[in-house]
């Protein structure tokens, strides 16, 4: 198995792990494959003999960071269909569910075949607004006001069928991936990946009986900003750019889907509770 190795290189402290990891799997006999960012990076750092190694095609990716590391590895490699694994260098790691500490162990797992691959749904993203921004989202798709605070009223049809008018500080377009993330922190349920599901949830509506609202996956999402020539956010898996034009966002599911390794022995739930502490008390931190 050759071993694709990604992360932020904005972090100092990916270096070390990495290069840990690198003589390591040349010990072993393991092949590996650099992504170019990590190679310069390797190179400025004067361990050129760790980036000797022929091109090649991995069969699974390492990625090492955060959640937010993985996103852009998902980005980079597109619709190329690459298993990615995280390592967690970040604070919470809820993608990146691999310890750096565990990356050894996880090696030995995944060359045992001792684990599984999940096929995640992603969200296709198009607008007429003038601007093209990233062409799908693992986690979230998100419209807000920008620049100054204060509510913006949002037209969002399903299907074609009007859902509402949100008076809020904006929406978010989910995946069940991305339910987790910023949807879970504005009141959003919890959607176990696999699910064919998509999420809308508002930010801080104006409106007490307004509430996330989970649909089918095969759902059409169209959202627009109800005034003309208001400056607004919109985010892509956090890749954000403002935007005056209303013009509206339409959000479906993708052709193609993201594939995450699952190791064997780790389940979706052992995450929720040992991540998120899902299902403790106020005393108590259930793992």
């Amino acid at each position: 198995m050759i071993y694709g190795i990604a992360g932020n290189t904005r972090k100092e402290e990916v270096w070390r792990p990495i290069t840990a990891l690198l003589r390591w799997l040349q010990a072993a006999g393991l092949q590996y494959s650099l992504h170019a960012d990590i190679a310069k990076g390797l190179r400025l750092r004067s361990r050129q003999s760790l980036t000797e190694v022929p091109p090649a095609q991995p069969d699974i990716i390492l990625s090492f960071g955060g959640d937010g590391s993985l996103l852009r590895t998902a980005h980079r490699i597109a619709q190329a269909g690459t298993p990615i694994l995280g390592i967690n260098l970040g604070r919470l790691g809820f993608l990146a569910e691999v310890d750096v500490t565990e990356v050894q162990e996880a090696i030995g797992l995944l060359e045992a075949g001792a684990y599984e691959i999940d096929n995640r749904l992603v969200l296709s993203v198009t607008t007429d607004t003038g601007y093209t921004p990233p062409q799908w989202a693992l986690n979230d798709v998100v419209l807000a006001r920008a620049e100054s605070a204060g509510l913006v009223a949002i037209e969002v049809t399903a299907d074609g069928v009007k859902l509402d008018t949100y008076w809020a500080d904006g929406l978010i377009v989910a995946t069940p991936t991305g339910s987790t993330a910023y949807s879970l922190a504005a009141g959003g349920p919890i959607v176990v990946p696999g699910s064919d599901a998509l999420l809308v949830t508002p930010v801080a509506s104006h409106k007490l009986t307004v509430r996330s609202i989970v649909l089918p996956g095969k759902t059409v999402v169209e959202a627009r900003i109800a005034e003309k020539s208001l400056p607004c956010v919109l985010a892509v898996d956090g890749a954000s750019r403002t935007i005056t034009d209303s013009a509206p966002i339409r959000v479906e599911r993708a052709s193609h889907s993201i594939r995450l390794v699952r190791l064997a022995g780790r389940h979706y739930f052992h995450t929720l509770r040992s991540k998120l502490f899902w299902g403790a008390g106020p005393q108590q931190r259930t793992v």
